[in-house]
């Protein structure tokens, strides 16, 4: 399966004209760049899906960076970003604000040559990405009107949207991420697919996401102050689950309260965060260390190591010997 080349206008080409990233080819397409060594370290690998839509895979250690003053976005752009691990944040010009993003957060941007994103600080995040053109998007002539419009609609306006992605959004996400074979015709369709799936389910999830407010529990600042401690205690010690009487009594709240409060402000249940923040955890030792698998997952609280690998599988949709081997690969390469 042959890819057809990212146009020479592209943002991305434009950062490696400044020398703030490096390209390199892959076996399967696409392009991957790495950030230059004085900004810190990371890569960053771009797929074409088709005319107007780029997949995009970022993983980004110690960085800081501010782009040249030149244009980077020479054309308007959407984009939709899912933090998937760590955080980051951005100074956007020209009202030089800085926003700070979280796991979870699932971004809905619109850039413009005027208005962008000039500088970036984290100290680790990984973040996957559909960079959208509306004026070059692969549908048909009948659908491009509703698909404009439900950008539109999705944005309301302003240029920039957070939400907390949904459990069923991230699991999609990971998939078109760890989804192998595309060099053949029949598996890069698959994923195309999928892509446009992911798509319309992130634009109906976020035009939807004011639906339920209705519902939800009145949380004061304190409450989410309280909430926050409960979340940095679940992810301080992954060998160790507080139980819910603890975290009722860290947050001062009672424990209907917690759990509710909990889902409504990072959109997922405190267990499911619980096993994510441990495979998180899994993911960092599989990477900068040499110990075996059962010797992690005994670290991070697990006395049947077969139970980690299969929470591990279910969650980045390969083992946790498979993850070691790719990403390891990949960060050697």
């Amino acid at each position: 399966m042959s890819y057809s080349k990212l146009q020479d206008d592209d943002p991305f080409e434009v950062m490696r004209a400044n020398r703030l990233l490096h390209r390199i080819e892959t076996a399967m397409g696409g392009q991957r760049y790495r950030l230059s060594e004085r900004y810190g370290s990371g890569y960053i690998l771009r797929r074409r899906v088709g005319e107007g839509i780029v997949f995009c895979a970022t993983t980004y250690e110690r960085v800081q960076y501010t782009l040249p003053d030149s244009r980077v976005w020479l054309r308007p752009m959407f984009e939709m970003i899912l933090i998937v691990e760590g955080g980051c944040s951005y100074r956007f010009r020209p009202s030089e604000e800085w926003h700070e993003f979280a796991r979870g957060d699932l971004i809905f941007y619109q850039t413009d040559p005027d208005v962008s994103a000039v500088e970036m600080k984290t100290n680790g995040f990984v973040s996957i990405s559909l960079e959208l053109d509306p004026t070059l998007l692969e549908l048909s002539e009948d659908a491009n009107v509703p698909w404009q419009q439900h950008l539109s609609d999705c944005l309301g306006g302003t240029r920039m949207v957070v939400t907390r992605a949904p459990e069923r959004i991230i699991a999609r996400f990971r998939q078109l991420s760890t989804m192998e074979g595309l060099e053949r015709a029949e598996r890069y369709f698959q994923w195309k697919g999928l892509t446009f799936q992911v798509l319309s389910e992130c634009l109906d999830w976020a035009s939807r996401s004011g639906d339920g407010d209705r519902a939800r529990i009145p949380l004061t600042q304190e409450d989410r102050q309280a909430l926050e401690r409960v979340r940095q205690a679940l992810e301080r010690e992954p060998d160790r689950s507080p139980s819910l009487a603890e975290l009722s009594r860290l947050s001062c709240m009672n424990a209907t309260k917690v759990k509710q409060g909990f889902k409504q402000l990072y959109h997922t249940s405190i267990s499911m965060y619980t096993l994510e923040s441990k495979v998180a955890a899994g993911k960092r030792k599989l990477l900068e260390s040499n110990d075996s698998i059962t010797d992690i997952a005994v670290e991070l609280g697990y006395s049947n190591p077969s139970k980690f690998s299969a929470i591990f599988k279910k969650l980045e949709g390969m083992t946790p010997r498979e993850w070691r081997g790719r990403y390891r690969d990949e960060r050697n390469e």
